[in-house]
């Protein structure tokens, strides 16, 4: 590691509240990939208090390798305000936080008991929508996939989370979204599992995307349940 690059993150660590922070906020400019950077701020994170905490959190964000996102998310898992300073600063880390928020998704699976409003549910709704927020089209794929075998809420967090990025993908993250979920309806098992379907029909009418529109019409036929068909034609009215 470089001389200058060591002594700066050695000062995240310092006693000095302010020193630490300002070291964290000069690294979080620079972002480093240098592993030793990353090991050193993801040790002093854990040791964090309320004042040093964001400045840490955001610095790892700014870095964005797999490894700084993976440092993030004992943070994400425990919950409360540091979750969410966890999951906006790991939006800088793009393709490089799929991994670890991919598999934390499916550590927070919901029981088929779990009910909308519970603490997974929220919990996977927003690691869905910070996936999505990278626009990676292998983070739709590990998305969509997570809707395959869902239960009714599970697959609702998943959507929904999905739905809140939506909004803020540029034209290639739309078209990757609509490319991973027309493929999906196109797939019987997964058309054929009700929570899974709706919920794909919906992300189809969130594109926006004309291109949608055959698939969606395709569901709308009498051959589906009443409420496959419904979330069809709403999808429609969006296009």
């Amino acid at each position: 590691m470089d001389e200058t690059l060591e002594k700066l993150a050695g000062f995240v660590t310092n006693k000095d509240s302010r020193l630490a922070c300002a070291a964290a906020v000069v690294l979080a400019e620079l972002a480093p990939r240098e592993a030793a950077v990353t090991r050193t701020l993801a040790e002093a994170l854990g040791k964090a208090d309320a004042l040093r905490r964001p400045f840490l959190v955001e610095a790892l964000g700014r870095i964005g390798t797999p490894q700084a996102a993976e440092a993030l998310v004992p943070l994400i898992r425990a919950g409360g305000p540091g979750a969410g300073e966890a999951l906006r600063a790991v939006a800088h880390a793009g393709a490089g936080a799929l991994k670890p928020l991919a598999a934390l998704l499916k550590d927070v699976a919901q029981p088929p008991s779990a009910v909308k409003g519970g603490v997974n549910h929220d919990l996977r709704t927003k690691l869905a929508e910070a996936i999505a927020r990278t626009g990676e089209p292998q983070g739709f794929a590990a998305l969509i996939a997570e809707l395959k075998d869902a239960d009714e809420p599970s697959a609702r967090a998943v959507r929904e989370g999905i739905h809140r990025a939506a909004g803020a993908l540029d034209e290639k993250g739309r078209e990757a979204l609509l490319r991973q979920a027309l493929k999906a309806l196109d797939t019987a098992s997964f058309a054929s599992h009700e929570p899974a379907c709706l919920a794909a029909l919906e992300l189809a009418g969130d594109t926006g995307d004309p291109e949608a529109l055959a698939t969606l019409l395709g569901f709308a036929t009498l051959k589906h349940p009443p409420r496959v068909r419904r979330a069809a034609l709403l999808s429609v009215g969006r296009l």
